[in-house]
Parts: structure tokens; C-alpha cells; sequence
């Protein structure tokens, strides 16, 4: 037996039984016009999240502005981003101002192994996110 993750989806997502079952029956009758298990799931997914976003205003606009910060910001491979967050929360721990070294030096009392240089990647990506502020930018 397999879980269908579309399903799954509803129920994860949807806020009681009756809209759930809305939801189903959205798909079952998509599901007559012959279309693909994944033009389903895509179908559904535009649906469930245009329904989401008009009962959850507040919640889409700042998915919206997050979404669109970090567009401007450009993309990051996972790994730099990871680096970028262990940057952030050491730059916590070390309450404010930082050097790269420092940084780095830091890094492994948590378990991280990260170079000067990644930090200072990291460190500019956050700078135009607008969460810190690097020098001499």
C-alpha cells in the first residue's frame, strides 16, 4: 500500500473534515477529464494554495514578502545557506560585531566546520537580506 502524497496534503493542510472531503471530491472530478496524476497534484496544489491565501491573508503576505526578499537577494546553494544561518546565530552568540576569523574560530565548539571564506559569503548574502551589516558596505 502506498500513501498518496496529494492526499496526505489535504489533510495536513486542510482545517476540518468537510473541507477536506471538498477537496477530494476536486480531485476526483479533475481526475475525470483524463489528466495526469501530476497534473492533479499541481492543479490541487494551485487551488489548495489560492484558497489558503484568501483565508490567510496576514500568513500569504508574509510568505509573499519573504519569498520575495530572498529572490532579491539572489539564489544560495543549501550549503551556503546553512553556513548563512550558523553565521546569524553565531553572530548572536557573539552579541553583535565579528570578524570572519573570529567566526570561524567559533564554529567549532558547535560542531561546524566552516571557513572565513564561506562566512564572508554568507555574511553578504544576510548583509542584503538586510539582517546584518558588513563592513564597508
Amino acid at each position: 500500500m502506498k500513501q498518496d502524497r496529494a492526499m496526505t496534503t489535504i489533510f495536513e493542510t486542510c482545517e476540518s473534515r468537510e473541507e477536506a472531503y471538498y477537496w477530494f471530491s476536486k480531485v476526483a472530478d479533475a481526475g475525470k477529464g483524463r489528466r495526469s496524476p501530476e497534473a492533479l497534484r499541481i492543479l490541487l496544489a494551485k487551488e489548495l494554495a489560492t484558497a489558503k491565501s484568501r483565508q490567510h491573508a496576514d500568513v500569504w503576505q508574509q510568505l509573499e514578502w519573504a519569498a520575495e526578499t530572498f529572490s532579491r537577494a539572489g539564489d544560495l546553494d543549501y550549503m551556503l545557506l546553512s553556513v548563512a544561518a550558523k553565521t546569524y546565530f553565531m553572530l548572536g552568540e557573539k552579541k553583535g560585531a565579528a570578524t570572519e576569523p573570529e567566526l570561524a574560530a567559533l564554529a567549532p565548539r558547535f560542531g561546524w566546520n566552516v571557513t572565513a571564506k564561506e562566512i564572508r559569503q554568507a555574511a553578504e548574502y544576510l548583509d542584503k537580506l538586510g539582517l546584518v551589516q558588513v563592513a564597508g558596505n
